[in-house]
């Protein structure tokens, strides 16, 4: 998981830097982009499906929903990134993320799904 590798590490200060100034283009695909939100799952293995998590929405391959501190992006505020939306079946996932974010949290927290080949523009104006 890229979190984990570039939290606390030189890349990790420079992209959030960027995101900070707002001087140049910041984005990602797959994990790149998962980790432009506020908050973010790392899994703790393998990973969850959508049919584990709606089973059991405490798996233990769900870990504590994770609060990105490296990257933060005001616009992106509780905001959830999940990629290789349909072709991995995430859409049940995704559902118990925003569930739990609410139930745990307090927080009415908002996603964004892609699958490969899509690109989403986000800018202040949303």
């Amino acid at each position: 998981m890229y979190y984990q590798y570039w939290n606390a590490t030189p890349l990790g200060d420079l992209l959030a830097q960027i995101a900070r100034n707002k001087d140049k283009v910041l984005g990602g695909t797959s994990a790149g982009m998962m980790v432009l939100g506020s908050m973010l799952y790392a899994p703790t293995g393998t990973g969850v499906i959508s049919d584990e998590a709606l089973f059991n929405p405490y798996h233990f391959h769900m870990s504590e929903l994770v609060f990105n501190h490296f990257i933060q992006i005001p616009l992106l505020h509780n905001m959830f990134f999940d990629t290789h939306f349909d072709d991995r079946n995430r859409t049940g996932r995704l559902m118990v993320f925003l569930a739990r974010a609410a139930a745990e949290k307090n927080i009415r927290a908002r996603a964004i799904a892609c699958n490969e080949s899509t690109a989403v523009c986000i800018d202040e104006k949303i």
